[in-house]
């Protein structure tokens, strides 16, 4: 798991990820912000095929 976040952290810098935002939120509760900062809804984690 550790290695997906390093790989998640460095997709959100690539870009603005809506499913990276609630993959931060479990981890950094930044969901709010980090769905601010992307100005998108984010999609729910169930929504996401990785």
């Amino acid at each position: 798991m550790p290695e997906f976040i390093d790989k998640t952290k460095e997709r959100w810098k690539n870009g603005c990820r809506p499913e990276i935002a609630v993959v931060y939120s479990y981890y950094n509760s930044n969901f709010e912000r980090l769905s601010r900062e992307c100005g998108r809804e984010p999609v729910r984690l169930d929504e996401i095929k990785l």
